[in-house]
C-alpha cells in the first residue's frame, strides 16, 4: 500500500459501496488470503500453512489469458541455492540433487528432498520456496531440472494460492461476474453479511 495518494478513485469507490459488509464463514469474519495468480486452480490452505479450513480450499479458476504471470521461469546455481538455504535455517553439504517427491492433488509441490554431500533433507514445497526467495520461486506450482551445477524451475502463477486470485477475479468481473459471485467462488460456503 503505497498511501492516499496512490488510491484510485475507483477503489475508493468499492470501498465506500461496500461499507458495512463482511464475509464470513460459518459465522466467524474469515481469513480472507489472496494471491496474484493461480494458473487455473487455487490451494487448499492445509497444503499451505498445516491448518484446514472449511471456506478456504481449492477450486478451478479460470485462466485469465491477460495476467503477466501465467507462466515463469528462475535458474540458479546450486551454490547459490544452498547459500540461500543456509540463510533460512536450513543447512546442507553440496547439492546433489532436487527431487519432487510430493505434489498436491492441484499440482503444487509440498515436499521437496535435497540430497546433499551430507545427506538428505526434506523441506515443505512452501518452506523451500521462501528460502529461495518468493520473487524468485514465484509460486509452488513447478518443475526442476539440474544441469551443469544449476537448478532449472519452470513454473506457473504466483503466490501460495491460497483464497481468492486477483488475476483470475479481473477476468471473472470482465465476463460480467459481481463481487459477491467472485468472492463465493473463491471462498467456498463463505456468506457476505450486511451489518448496519
Amino acid at each position: 500500500y503505497e498511501g492516499l495518494s496512490a488510491e484510485h478513485a475507483r477503489t475508493t469507490q468499492a470501498v465506500n459501496d461496500t461499507q458495512g459488509v463482511v464475509l464470513t464463514c460459518r459465522g466467524e469474519l474469515i481469513p480472507a488470503y489472496y494471491h496474484a495468480e493461480s494458473a487455473g486452480f487455487t490451494e487448499n490452505s492445509e497444503h499451505v500453512w498445516s491448518s484446514p479450513h472449511p471456506c478456504l480450499r481449492a477450486v478451478k479458476a479460470p485462466v485469465y489469458t491477460a495476467s503477466p504471470y501465467l507462466q515463469w521461469s528462475a535458474s540458479l546455481s546450486l551454490q547459490d541455492i544452498q547459500t540461500a538455504l543456509a540463510k533460512y535455517g536450513y543447512a546442507v553439504g553440496a547439492i546433489r540433487r532436487l527431487d519432487l517427491i510430493e505434489h498436491s492433488p492441484t499440482g503444487r509441490v509440498t515436499l521437496v528432498k535435497i540430497t546433499h554431500k551430507s545427506g538428505e533433507r526434506v523441506l515443505r514445497g512452501t518452506d523451500f520456496r521462501l528460502a529461495l526467495g518468493p520473487e524468485v520461486i514465484r509460486s509452488t506450482r513447478f518443475t526442476v531440472q539440474l544441469r551443469d551445477g544449476r537448478a532449472f524451475f519452470q513454473g506457473q502463477g504466483w503466490g501460495h494460492g491460497v483464497g481468492l486470485c486477483q488475476w483470475c477475479s479481473q477476468g471473472m468481473a470482465e465476463l460480467g461476474y459481481d463481487y459477491e459471485a467472485i468472492l463465493t467462488h473463491y471462498y467456498q460456503g463463505a456468506k457476505l453479511i450486511h451489518h448496519q
